[in-house]
């Protein structure tokens, strides 16, 4: 969390979380600057790592800005505020140091004024340094950065390059832990609703052959949508 005197000088108070590959804020406006009129925030980020500053940009325009860009188009936040006391940057990266300032701003759409602004320092996370680690696919809230990348194809019909894109780490992970388990030493318990890559069955296998203690819980419901079928060939051994 920021500085608490500047936050209550200029903005309000900020709150930020921030893991590998994302960071989320939270703000709140000042009750001193509530009766000014904002037509939203901008987000500003500082990348310390790479030497880099510019404005996040975002998928919402201002429905009556003169030059509304088409839908999905990717439009700064300094021109197109956002209107939200929360926001979540999906583009930041692993082991990296950003600064993040929250600018109020006022005006009109025509005519955006920077205000009142707090800066946040964030250090993402750094993946595999630590004994425990925790990743995140891409999932739903994704979809329009999925859309903007790979239009309407579907990932079987784009490939390896889709299924990367969407794993963001994840797969790769799974697949690093699972060959450190060799031998009898090591047990390894997963959970699971549907065993959708055979890469992970054959890996679980692999380890299983090794002496490793491996036991699978997966989904075994049944019926005509059920994952039972399938979870059950792809386990099997």
């Amino acid at each position: 969390m920021g500085d608490l005197r500047t936050v209550t000088q200029r903005l309000g108070y900020a709150r930020r979380r921030s893991l590998a590959h994302m960071s989320s804020h939270a703000w709140h406006e000042h009750e001193r600057t509530r009766h000014r009129w904002a037509t939203g925030f901008g987000i500003h980020r500082t990348d310390k790592t790479e030497n880099e500053a510019y404005w996040l940009e975002g998928t919402k325009a201002l429905p009556d800005y003169r030059s509304r860009p088409p839908s999905g188009r990717q439009v700064p936040t300094n021109k197109h505020p956002i209107q939200s006391f929360l926001w979540g940057d999906f583009t930041a990266k692993p082991s990296h140091r950003y600064t993040y300032r929250v600018v109020a701003i006022r005006g009109t759409p025509e005519a955006p004024v920077e205000a009142e602004a707090i800066d946040l320092s964030v250090d993402t996370e750094d993946e595999g340094r630590d004994l425990h680690d925790i990743h995140f696919n891409r999932g739903a809230i994704s979809s329009q950065a999925y859309t903007a990348r790979f239009g309407e194809r579907k990932p079987p019909e784009v490939g390896a390059e889709a299924y990367d894109w969407l794993s963001r780490g994840l797969k790769e992970a799974m697949i690093r832990f699972i060959a450190k388990a060799s031998g009898g030493n090591y047990k390894l318990a997963r959970l699971s609703t549907s065993s959708s890559f055979p890469q992970f069955s054959t890996r679980f296998h692999s380890a299983k052959m090794t002496g490793a203690d491996i036991q699978i819980i997966y989904d075994a419901k049944f019926n005509s949508k059920g994952p039972k079928a399938k979870n059950e060939i792809r386990n099997q051994g």
